[in-house]
């Protein structure tokens, strides 16, 4: 299951003085299982999560600045089961990860017309 969400604003205040703002998301789920049967036995099942989060801000000035901000956060968390029987032997796993990125990007950008 996906969820995507997109929310922008521009305000200007005055003449070449605009501020822009947006934020985009996403969600997603999934919790994947898969079994196999045949000389031996396998099963598999797992949880994963992802989030994103996007921040965007934006001014521009008169003279030709620009000048923005953007925030960036990514969780990845999962976790996944494997069992197998083969042989008459048995082999278990659990494994669990978190993926997370966090991020700052600053920028300035200025243009002469």
């Amino acid at each position: 299951m996906t969820h995507n969400y997109r929310l922008g604003l521009s305000y200007a205040f005055a003449d070449n003085h605009q501020l822009s703002l947006a934020y985009t998301g996403k969600w997603d789920s999934s919790h994947p299982h898969h079994e196999t049967m045949g000389t031996g036995t396998s099963q598999q099942q797992g949880n994963e999560h992802t989030y994103l989060h996007n921040v965007d801000a934006s001014y521009n000035l008169p003279f030709g600045l620009q000048i923005g901000i953007s925030y960036l956060n990514y969780q990845n968390p999962s976790q996944q089961y494997l069992a197998g029987t083969m042989l008459d032997e048995e082999r278990i796993l659990y494994t669990n990860s978190k993926q997370v990125i966090d991020k700052w990007l600053f920028t300035a950008d200025q243009s002469h017309t």
